[in-house]
């Protein structure tokens, strides 16, 4: 599996962009991997059993939790290495350090968030409909308010992205911004959610400073290794997963 690798202090400029990506904050004790196509279907209710265990543990080793989304903003409680795998939620949150949290998307926008003594870790699945509905505000709630870092996964863009002015209306609504702050343009020209300006307004709005936002990847309806559904139809869907890890004393 090819990397990319992304600290806190270095975005890579490689040449070789293509995904997946592995972001890891030493800082704040988190390491973040995204599978792409070749890592196969990562979707629960797709993939048999046994299959889909290898291929996690190809993704990032260690006890699994994936929710089942359902576009809200269920918190679930993970204690342990693999607890409550299937759940229904779109927020997990652990303080474990065997626990691998994973948000399976293929356009919305995956959410990892670690607080500042890198002792909890927030895994957060965020389509529109979950950002318009406090989705966001969940994740920073499950973290006390004490967000450090911040990766947002690869997510569609609003070059694929038409969208109502009813549905950006709500969304905006939902993340306390003005309608054009998170408005996009389509490749046809028509009007658009930006779903990353969004994810970051809603953070921003909770104090989470810009410069603790990192954003992997880049659309996914632009790129080819990543699985899309609105714009390719793809039933599949990829990972983003992550693990608390030992911080780098300071």
């Amino acid at each position: 599996m090819r990397t990319t690798t992304v600290s806190t202090s270095h975005l890579s400029s490689s040449e070789d962009a293509a995904l997946p990506l592995t972001y890891r904050d030493a800082v704040h004790g988190l390491t973040v991997v995204v599978s792409t196509r070749a890592d196969g279907d990562m979707h629960p209710k797709h993939v048999p059993r046994e299959v889909l265990y290898e291929r996690r543990q190809r993704v990032m080793p260690g006890g699994w939790t994936q929710l089942d989304q359902r576009h809200g903003i269920d918190v679930v409680v993970v204690t342990g290495a693999g607890g409550r795998d299937g759940e229904v939620g779109d927020v997990a949150v652990t303080e474990c350090r065997d626990a691998v949290l994973a948000v399976w998307t293929g356009d919305c926008a995956p959410i990892v968030a670690v607080d500042a003594s890198g002792s909890r870790l927030v895994a957060a699945h965020a389509g529109w409909r979950g950002v318009a509905g406090g989705v966001i505000d969940a994740a920073v709630d499950a973290l006390a308010n004490d967000v450090a870092t911040v990766v947002v996964g690869p997510t569609i863009g609003p070059c694929c992205y038409e969208f109502s002015e009813e549905d950006l209306a709500a969304v905006a609504d939902g993340v306390r911004v003005d309608a054009a702050a998170i408005a996009g343009q389509s490749r046809s020209g028509s009007p658009a959610l930006d779903m990353r300006a969004a994810v970051s307004a809603a953070l921003r709005g909770r104090g989470v400073a810009s410069s603790a936002i990192v954003h992997l990847g880049g659309c996914t309806g632009c790129d080819i290794e990543m699985y899309s559904h609105r714009v390719r139809r793809d039933p599949e869907r990829f990972v983003t997963a992550a693990r608390l890890h030992a911080m780098v004393p300071g």
